[in-house]
């Protein structure tokens, strides 16, 4: 699922992320209009970059057009929701999209957790100030306004199963994971055995 890209036509990739930002209000205040013009508030690094450097990322490809989003209790036109994505850093992004990290829910609210060890040193490109990997704390999203949990559970699922697969962690690691799917509303998750 997270392997697959389709391109989005540059409209509908321009929509998805207007989409976006107006839903996790990522752009700046009428006050710092002046200062931060073009720029956006990254959801991962919390500081504010150019804006061709945020990429709109989706949670569920838009590659699957919706294919198997039912399995969750979604629509197939979810998968272009805001509710489908975030706004993060391209390196952050693709580093999601390979699961090299996920998004756990911890103590009430959703922490990036870098699975991959090799990775937790590693400065993240486009930050600055330099923050790394491993420095990475909760995903920042405004009260209320999340992303689609159910989503992020299955994927942080999928994600905790393939770093085992690499020996990244352990048996155990793996088998303590407790995907937080039922945080939303009729959710389920599928098998993926």
């Amino acid at each position: 699922i997270w392997s697959d890209t389709t391109p989005r036509s540059q409209v509908e990739q321009t929509e998805f992320k207007n989409g976006l930002i107006t839903y996790y209000n990522r752009a700046p205040k009428f006050v710092d209009k002046f200062f931060r013009r073009g720029q956006l508030k990254c959801m991962a690094t919390h500081q504010w970059h150019a804006r061709d450097m945020v990429i709109a990322g989706h949670i569920w490809k838009f590659s699957q057009h919706g294919k198997g989003l039912d399995k969750f209790g979604l629509l197939i036109n979810d998968s272009g929701s805001a509710r489908n994505g975030f706004l993060m850093l391209e390196h952050v992004e693709k580093k999601f999209d390979i699961k090299h990290l996920c998004i756990v829910y911890n103590l009430k609210e959703l922490q990036f957790k870098v699975l991959n060890p090799h990775l937790k040193d590693i400065i993240i490109a486009g930050s600055n100030p330099p923050i790394k990997f491993s420095e990475l704390g909760k995903l920042r999203h405004p009260v209320g306004k999340f992303p689609f949990r159910r989503l992020l559970g299955f994927h942080a699922l999928c994600a905790h199963k393939f770093a085992k697969e690499k020996g990244w962690i352990t048996e155990k690691e793996c088998g303590d994971f407790q995907t937080f799917h039922d945080l939303s509303e009729t959710a389920s998750i599928p098998n993926i055995q």
